[in-house]
Formats: structure tokens, sequence, C-alpha cells
């Protein structure tokens, strides 16, 4: 991806995948969806402007839980 600048992150000695108890796995419920309580989904286009929609997403979601 040479468009918009990303450089990949370099491998880490402290970098671990995380492994849920199996207990909190099991309190977990079969399915959720949130989409009723997240705004639409917006089109960046050819903006490139994946970072700031996300920003926007997150706290148009937090106005809406208020």
């Amino acid at each position: 991806m040479k468009r918009y600048g990303w450089i990949p992150d370099i491998p880490d000695q402290r970098d671990f995948l995380y492994a849920a108890p199996p207990a909190f796995l099991r309190a977990l419920p079969p399915r959720v969806d949130l989409r009723p309580q997240c705004p639409p989904v917006y089109d960046q286009g050819q903006l490139g402007s994946c970072t700031s929609n996300a920003i926007g997403g997150a706290i148009e979601f937090d106005q809406m839980k208020e």
C-alpha cells in the first residue's frame, strides 16, 4: 500500500497473541448485532480519509449512546 504512505510494523519481541480464558468465552452470547446502535458507514471515496472517518464514527457512536 504505497498510496497513503503506510509503513508495516516490524516484529517486536513483546508482541503476543491474546487468548481469552475459556470461561470468559463460554459466557459470551452466541451473536451480537450492534447495527441499530451505530452510525451509517462513511464512504471515503478517493480521499484516503479512513482514520478521520473512524474517529468521526467513534464520536457519533458515543453521542448516540448518551
